[in-house]
């Protein structure tokens, strides 16, 4: 925790957050989603963090306000810690292939960015976005697939966000693309970086993360 001057306020463990917890096996396992050698000695890879507004309080008593859900690429893990006591209080552990960016939704569902979900022939990963019920774990809405209509890729990285429309907002970061998504699943809007490097443009420019902006947002400081 930092102040708005970049002092640091606070600070705690989150593998000491899951000690005598319900949920504490799930990083005891630590079970990485990727087998590289510099993966080893990354306990949890964490890649998310929101902070939660209370809404959804009723849903599981791990959202209340104040609440941070974060989410573990290493752990394949999602989970919400408290920072007053310092401890894990909901838990989801699904084995997925490069867990990123969940949110918890309007709803009380949780949407996330999976890297690696399906593989076509050989060694071609297609990544996909998940919305499910965190309690039930079922599947309310996807949208991914080996299709050249719906499929996209990244094999690190990546986000995806719920827009006001109810439209999805998704990064497939390593492809250097963004699109967004109906309810219905169709495409609305499609980008691909036209940065290039390399001397046959071979080399696409990562997009870490795009973000829709209001249409009345000031650009003046595009400029600066």
């Amino acid at each position: 925790h930092v102040s708005a001057d970049g002092e640091e306020v606070a600070r705690f463990s989150l593998i000491d957050a899951f000690i005598d917890t319900e949920f504490e096996e799930v990083w005891r396992t630590k079970e990485a989603t990727y087998d590289f050698d510099a993966y080893v000695a990354d306990t949890m890879h964490t890649n998310t963090l929101q902070v939660l507004d209370g809404k959804h309080v009723d849903v599981h008593p791990g959202f209340k306000k104040g609440n941070l859900l974060i989410g573990s690429l290493n752990l394949s893990a999602m989970f919400t810690v408290n920072p007053r006591t310092e401890k894990v209080e909901w838990a989801w552990a699904g084995g997925w292939e490069g867990l990123h960016e969940p949110s918890l939704l309007e709803n009380g569902d949780v949407l996330f960015y999976i890297n690696r979900h399906t593989r076509k022939e050989g060694e071609v990963y297609y990544s996909k976005v998940v919305q499910a019920n965190p309690i039930t774990h079922d599947t309310t809405w996807d949208f991914g697939g080996t299709d050249s209509i719906h499929g996209f890729i990244s094999f690190f990285c990546g986000t995806t966000e719920r827009l006001p429309n109810g439209n999805t907002l998704i990064t497939a970061s390593e492809s250097g693309r963004a699109l967004e998504v109906t309810p219905e699943k169709e495409i609305v809007w499609d980008f691909y970086s036209p940065h290039r490097a390399g001397e046959n443009d071979q080399y696409v420019a990562t997009l870490f993360h795009v973000e829709r902006l209001p249409n009345d947002t000031p650009l003046d400081w595009l400029q600066r």
